[in-house]
Formats: structure tokens, sequence, C-alpha cells
């Protein structure tokens, strides 16, 4: 084992563990969100699919945005 693998395999090792550490997205209980005008109700069926309820379109696109981001933040990373 050269110089460079004894230094990047323990790096990849830490890595590895503090991505699989990482937080799950909350899909349950109950989330304030600021800059909603009327509560909106988030439902996700049990392949975890997201069905968002609102009453205004606002607030739809809004609650549609953080949906979006909570699952697919780690695209980002």
């Amino acid at each position: 084992m050269n110089t460079l693998q004894r230094l990047v395999a323990p790096a990849l090792g830490w890595a590895m563990t503090q991505i699989s550490r990482q937080r799950l997205p909350r899909t349950s209980g109950e989330l304030v969100l600021e800059g909603l005008e009327r509560p909106v109700e988030v439902l996700r069926d049990r392949w975890g699919v997201p069905h968002i309820y609102a009453e205004t379109l606002p607030d739809l696109v809004r609650a549609q945005g953080f949906v979006q981001a909570q699952d697919r933040l780690w695209q980002m990373d």
C-alpha cells in the first residue's frame, strides 16, 4: 500500500461514516414553515411520494418547494 492509499483509505472511511449518519428528512408530525398563510397538509403514500393539500396557490408552491428540498437536498451536496 503506497502513501497516498494510506492517506485516502481512512479519509474515505470517515466520509462514508459521516454520510451514513446524516439526518433523514422528517416525514411525520408537524413542522412550522414560515411564510404560509393557511395550514398545509403533506401526506406520503406507502412509497414515500408526497401529496400536498393547500388552500392557496402560494402556500402550495411554498410547501412543494420545501418538500422537494427536503427530499432532494442530498443531490446538491
